[in-house]
């Protein structure tokens, strides 16, 4: 076995975990836009701007599974692409810890 297949399979599952997470993340926020109330919802600012979180958030989770479903090269440039881009959902500190995984794996492949 490589130094580099540890380092891949890591970066793997960190990007599985992040995709899983976002894709949770994208459900919760649906089924709080849901929850709203109806009688304040068409002129509520903290409602439209959940419905743009949600948007942001389910545009690059769909960036996210659609570079899932390529080769593992083109998984590893959409992985620092990713990284490169902001937060899927902003202040979100479990976001920030798995990017932060993502992050260090890569790093671990290009350094072994």
């Amino acid at each position: 076995m490589s130094p580099i297949e540890p380092a891949e399979r890591a970066a793997e599952a960190a990007w599985s975990e992040l995709c899983d997470y976002l894709e949770a993340r994208v459900q919760a926020m649906g089924a709080e836009v849901r929850r709203y109330p109806t009688p304040i919802a068409a002129c509520d600012v903290q409602l439209t701007e959940l419905i743009e979180r949600r948007a942001r958030a389910l545009e690059r989770l769909n960036a996210m599974r659609e570079a899932s479903a390529g080769e593992a090269s083109a998984r590893r440039g959409a992985m620092a692409a990713f990284l490169a881009g902001p937060c899927a959902v902003a202040g979100d500190p479990e976001e920030e810890r798995l990017r932060e995984r993502l992050r260090s794996a890569l790093h671990g492949m290009i350094g072994a």
